[in-house]
């Protein structure tokens, strides 16, 4: 029985019909973004600023990151859907083997790309409620006297948001419908429904998280270590491939992430819509 926790989702992000290729295309990804900033930190000091300022002068590479981001975005959110759709499977399905033989990893078809208008605008009226909200703190937090008393709520704001939107995107997701999942009243009404759950999930992601990176360093010093007794480490492309694994690593990491959201957004928030 599926329980969603971090190490049922990486199970899960390994198992299933084409998995191979599914991860393959999520390395190929990571080595079409990590190639642009290791042109850029070549050609830089290697401050992030420097870099991220290069990537935005060149067309190209901005085309690049923007595409990767737009193209992982789409997987992510199929994902999410998927894997809520397993929740919901192992309550309302009578045939418990379906179940556990339902694949969450997203099939590389153009499935993917077929709600991209709705993802769009879905992170776009977010980004929006967002700008809103930082204009009215910031508002607020300059006048003297009522800053004293904003400037905590202002906080709690933040916290609110930060619990929050991780349940909203799996809302959407859950039906790509932007009606009931654009509200910034959302920010507010689903804290009490996850704070418990949320708190705790984000410990586990905490411990979960500093196993990843030091995953991501083992790896990367290993590797980059054979590389360079082979005398390859002066080569921008083999590097790339190299760098690309801790970014394939970090978008496993995410998926797992949500893998245990959408098991909390489906008992905290879908069961309590049906009651």
């Amino acid at each position: 029985m599926a329980t969603g926790g971090l190490i049922e989702g990486i199970v899960k992000c390994y198992t299933g019909k084409n998995i191979l290729k599914k991860h393959l295309f999520l390395y190929i990804l990571s080595i079409i973004v990590t190639f642009p900033f290791m042109i850029a930190y070549e050609n830089t000091n290697g401050n992030d600023a420097e870099v991220y300022r290069y990537i935005l002068s060149n067309p190209i590479f901005l085309i690049i990151t923007i595409a990767f981001f737009i193209v992982y975005g789409l997987y992510f959110m199929k994902f999410l859907q998927n894997a809520i759709k397993l929740f919901i499977w192992q309550d309302t399905q009578k045939d418990q083997q379906r179940v556990k033989a339902m694949t969450i990893m997203p099939e590389i078809n153009t499935d993917i790309f077929r709600n991209w208008i709705d993802v769009i605008k879905f992170w776009a009226i977010w980004f929006i409620n967002l700008i809103i909200l930082l204009m009215i703190i910031i508002f607020f937090c300059s006048i003297p006297v009522i800053n004293l008393f904003f400037i905590p709520v202002a906080l709690v704001i933040f916290i609110c948001f930060y619990y929050s939107i991780p349940y909203i995107v799996a809302g959407f997701a859950r039906n790509y419908k932007l009606k009931g999942n654009i509200s910034p009243s959302l920010l507010f009404t689903l804290v009490p429904k996850t704070f418990v759950s949320a708190t705790i999930l984000g410990l586990k992601y905490f411990v979960f998280s500093i196993c990843i990176s030091i995953l991501q360093v083992l790896v990367i010093l290993t590797i980059s270590s054979i590389i360079g007794i082979l005398g390859l480490a002066n080569f921008t492309f083999i590097m790339a491939i190299v760098v690309a694994i801790a970014v394939y690593i970090e978008l496993i990491a995410i998926l797992v992430f949500y893998y245990a959201i959408a098991n909390i957004y489906y008992r905290k928030i879908e069961l309590e819509k049906e009651i």
